[in-house]
C-alpha cells in the first residue's frame, strides 16, 4: 500500500495535542505521513513541524495559507483542525482541491 499523504490545516491545541497526536498512534497500522502543515501563526507552524520532524524524520512543508497547503500536487488527505467559525471554508476548498 502506498503512503497516504496528510496535510494538517491548523495547528493549535487541538491540531498538534489532539488531532496529529491522535493519528500518530495509528501510523504503523493506516501506512501515513504528515507532509505540510498550515497556520497563520509561525510559532503554531514550528511546533507542528516540531512534531512531524519527531515522528517521520523530516521537516513539513509549512504554508501560512491553507490554500497554498491545498495546491500540493502529492496531498491525498487533510486534517482540518482550524479555530470552529473557518471549518466551513476549508472544508468547502479541500473538497474542490
Amino acid at each position: 500500500m502506498d503512503t497516504i499523504r496528510w496535510g494538517i490545516i491548523g495547528c493549535g491545541n487541538r491540531g498538534v495535542g489532539a488531532n496529529m497526536a491522535g493519528i500518530h498512534k495509528h501510523v504503523k497500522a493506516t501506512n501515513f505521513e504528515i507532509i505540510a502543515v498550515s497556520d497563520p501563526w509561525r510559532v503554531a507552524r514550528e511546533r507542528a513541524n516540531r512534531k512531524v520532524k519527531e515522528w517521520f524524520g523530516r521537516d513539513a512543508r509549512q504554508f501560512v495559507s491553507y490554500r497554498d497547503l491545498l495546491a500540493i500536487e502529492d496531498l491525498d488527505a487533510v486534517m482540518i483542525a482550524s479555530c470552529d467559525h473557518v471549518h466551513t471554508a476549508h472544508l468547502e476548498a479541500a473538497a474542490k482541491a
